[in-house]
């Protein structure tokens, strides 16, 4: 029992001396005594360990062929230029990629997705990347080499000054006659990206954006036989293209044309592709107009867009039916001086867009009717119920004289030309037609005897409809 008593008051005396010997070691920090930390490190001036990712995959605007409902082989990178210019304007870093000496197959046959690189030693700072893909085929407008050769230059070496202003004012001349894969000539592609670059191990993503647009386009045929299609005209596109997005972008002359031998056959009741074909990012205020050659007859069609933007898809639907609405148009002008002359612009069998080119400040009607060619033969009937829709935005442009549901529509163009309006109407007896439109472009008054003739979903987006038009007989 005391062997119990004095362990215990012994362990008791050892913890006491433990807190004394605690007490005996603490000390009061006052603020003088806080540790002070480092001062901030000056900032690098010299990144090492830049990772830049360029190409057309996994990009918004320009998506690869992974995922990308319209993308083909062959419309990505084939070789490359990365120009990074800082804020002085001086090239610091010019990143030239060659296929052939890359050896890199992808490159080699247009289908490379993405090109990444590694970039050492670059100051700090705000900089612009330009990159430029497949510029072999691109001619410089005013000038008679290829903008690739330009850049292989001694202008666009590293430490040499970059003349943003000049360069981006480059137009690429008619870019569409640019591609064409099977041969080898890929597409062309730009960007201008802004980028501050700070720390070691940033990543950079480059989009590059495809200079071009796209025209994919299909027949429905149900006009009661088989449709033997030899040739396809579709106009008009813009002459050439900004070298960089968001340059002035007009309408222009250029026109697409392709002949089909063998003919491509469409059977009655079917739907079928025609062509996929590259054209000129356009801006324009008239359709585009397109022609098909059916059986060794011309059917033209317009189509309810004129502008269309650089890397788009255009999904065009055509249909070829039995039964067609036919506008005639009488405009007259009053020359200084002279008497009323008429202008006849007669039956023109175009679509449910149409489009029409009429004088400055003429006077015109319109009479529509819907002709059948079936097995009864030849059929013309007049239309008698339909209505008109003007928007005021085009109140001065064009004066209607008569009611919008009168048989005969009538009214006055303004006296300038190159102005646009569009008209749309519905058919109502003796054959519905729904959502048709006319536009109308007003051209420069000519000498009396002068004959008046009538004429986008993102690449790497899937569209849920076509743009529809319908095909009917040219005269």
């Amino acid at each position: 029992m005391k062997q119990t008593v004095c362990s215990i008051a012994i362990n008791i005396g050892l913890c006491l001396c433990a807190l004394f010997v605690l007490a005996g070691c603490t000390k009061i920090i006052s603020d003088d005594d806080t540790p002070k930390p480092d001062p901030d490190p000056a900032p690098k001036t010299r990144l090492e360990n830049i990772s830049v990712v360029i190409g057309a995959a996994n990009i918004l605007e320009s998506k690869a062929l992974h995922g990308d409902e319209y993308a083909q082989s062959g419309e990505f990178i084939h070789s490359l230029h990365l120009l990074i210019v800082n804020e002085n304007n001086i090239i610091e870093k010019h990143i030239a990629f060659d296929p052939n000496r890359e050896n890199d197959y992808n490159a080699s046959e247009g289908n490379l997705a993405q090109y990444t690189a590694t970039i050492d030693f670059l100051t700090s700072g705000k900089k612009t990347f330009y990159a430029f893909a497949n510029m072999e085929q691109a001619k410089i407008k005013g000038q008679s080499i290829s903008f690739d050769t330009l850049l292989k230059g001694n202008e666009f070496k590293e430490g040499e000054s970059w003349n943003g202003n000049v360069v981006e004012a480059y137009r690429i001349e008619n870019p569409m006659v640019c591609v064409d894969i099977k041969n080898r000539k890929f597409i062309p592609m730009s960007t201008k990206q802004e980028v501050a670059l700070s720390v070691d191990g940033q990543h950079v993503t480059v989009s590059l954006i495809r200079l071009v647009a796209k025209v994919k386009m299909q027949l429905a045929n149900n006009h009661g036989e088989r449709a033997s299609i030899s040739k396809l005209v579709m106009k008009s596109f813009s002459d050439d293209t900004p070298l960089i997005k968001g340059g002035t972008v007009e309408a222009g002359n250029k026109t697409y044309e392709k002949e089909f031998n063998p003919a491509v056959i469409v059977e009655n009741n079917n739907i079928s592709d025609i062509l996929e074909f590259y054209v000129n990012e356009t801006q324009g205020t008239t359709p585009f107009e397109v022609e098909l050659t059916i059986n060794d007859t011309i059917y033209t069609g317009v189509l309810g867009v004129s502008s269309l933007e650089r890397n788009h898809v255009l999904p065009v639907s055509l249909h070829l039916l039995k039964s067609t609405l036919v506008l005639d148009v009488t405009a007259s002008v009053a020359p200084i001086g002279g008497y009323p002359v008429l202008v006849n612009l007669g039956n023109n069998r175009l679509t449910n867009n149409y489009l029409l080119r009429l004088p400055e400040g003429c006077y015109f009607t319109i009479e529509g009717k819907i002709i059948n060619d079936g097995e009864v033969g030849h059929i013309e009937d007049p239309v008698t119920k339909w209505k008109w829709n003007v928007s005021d935005a085009y109140s001065s442009i064009i004066q209607v004289e008569s009611a919008l549901d009168a048989q005969i529509f009538a009214a006055h163009l303004t006296a300038l030309p190159k102005q646009t309006v569009q008209l749309n109407f519905e058919v109502y007896e003796p054959q519905q037609v729904n959502n048709a439109s006319l536009t109308i472009e007003t051209v420069p008054l000519q000498d009396w005897d002068t004959t008046y003739p009538t004429s986008a979903l993102e690449w790497d987006e899937k569209p849920v409809w076509f743009t529809s038009v319908s095909l009917t007989k040219s005269k």
